[in-house]
């Protein structure tokens, strides 16, 4: 991506949605190990 910016040609739509793609992917994977982690927290502080 960074060769295709300092190119003459613009970057396009296509060139960036596997960037977003995968900043996506990342999000939720991250959101869902979070989420499960609270819970885990959640269930250890009840058992005490």
């Amino acid at each position: 991506m960074l060769s295709k910016a300092v190119g003459t040609a613009p970057v396009s739509i296509a060139d960036i949605a596997a960037y977003a793609a995968f900043g996506a992917f990342y999000f939720l994977i991250s959101a869902v190990s979070l989420t499960i982690s609270d819970a885990r927290r959640r269930s250890k502080a009840v058992a005490i």
